[in-house]
């Protein structure tokens, strides 16, 4: 065998180095197993939950609020038809004691109020009214009687809920009545027509329950039923044509029904109400004396207006 020079040497040995260099940048393939390899899963992050289109909610469905549960503005117009019972003191030494009539009369009447963003508002009622025939159990050939009355009030939303609103309000008020007769014989009224004032404040609360409300969009129809209790006082005057005199009377008023409005904001209502007016003696500061008097109208309302 020859022997192998320096240079020979040389070159295997730089051939081997370079053969090892080589094998060490390779990788070595895997071995193929029984199962498929897995791809490997980078953790959930917060970032990438924003960023992922399959992880976005739709937004909650929120119910209606209380500004379109309770609307804030209201008005209506309604019709009373009903009975009027008229009662005059005429002394304990008269006979008899007490002058009592009633007749068949009827009223229209006006509602308006509005309430602000902080639940404070403005009301405002006004009615009219007349019965005929109201002296004609006392022998009066033809007589009548007409009201008129206005209550001015700031109003309060004391309890308001989902299901429950109550209105408290409180202002002047005024009611008037003149009764006008034919008188036959010596009876009373025969000086003329009897007119009364009576200036005061009236409190009144209504509590309204809503049985049920439906969405029709974005907009409500609703079923309620209330109940409204008013009183007031404050001085009051009694003047025919000759004489006038000053005294103090009350007044006590009720009503209960229920009301639907629609979606589109028309409200209608069905109710019962009583009105009570109550007349003292006047102070006898001249030479006659106007006898107390109770004045009650009872009637059946239908109301039509509108709620937004």
């Amino acid at each position: 065998m020859p022997t192998a020079t320096p240079s020979t040497s040389f070159c295997s040995t730089a051939a081997l180095a370079a053969v090892s260099l080589l094998a060490g940048c390779v990788s070595p393939v895997p071995q193929a197993t029984g199962f498929a390899s897995q791809p490997t899963v980078a953790p959930l992050t917060a970032t990438a939950l924003a960023s992922s289109p399959s992880t976005e909610t739709a937004p909650l469905q929120q119910g209606p609020g209380l500004s379109q549960i309770h609307p804030r503005f209201m008005a209506t117009l309604g019709l009373a038809f009903g009975n009027t019972d008229f009662e005059t003191n005429a002394g304990p030494t008269a006979t008899p004691p007490s002058n009592a009539t009633s007749a068949s009369g009827y009223a229209g009447r006006l509602r308006a109020e509005y309430f602000f963003q902080n639940d404070v508002g403005i009301f405002f009622h006004g009615m009219l009214g007349t019965t005929d025939d109201i002296l004609q159990d006392l022998g009066f050939a033809d007589s009548s009687l007409d009201t008129q009355s206005a209550f001015l009030a700031l109003s309060y939303r004391a309890t308001v809920s989902n299901q429950f609103r109550m209105p408290v309000r409180f202002g002047p008020f005024l009611e008037a009545s003149q009764v006008k007769s034919t008188p036959v014989g010596a009876l009373a009224y025969a000086a003329g027509d009897l007119d009364r004032t009576h200036i005061g404040v009236r409190l009144a609360v209504e509590p309204e329950y809503i049985i049920m409300q439906h969405a029709s969009g974005d907009r409500l129809a609703e079923l309620s039923a209330f109940a409204e209790v008013a009183c007031g006082a404050g001085p009051a005057t009694s003047e025919d044509d000759v004489d006038k005199e000053t005294g103090y009377a009350f007044t006590f008023g009720w009503e209960v029904g229920m009301r639907y409005k629609l979606p589109n904001g028309l409200l209608t209502g069905l109710s019962v109400m009583q009105q009570k007016n109550n007349y003292g003696a006047t102070d006898s500061y001249r030479r006659v004396v106007f006898n107390g008097l109770d004045q009650d109208f009872t009637a059946v309302v239908i109301s039509l207006g509108i709620r937004i």
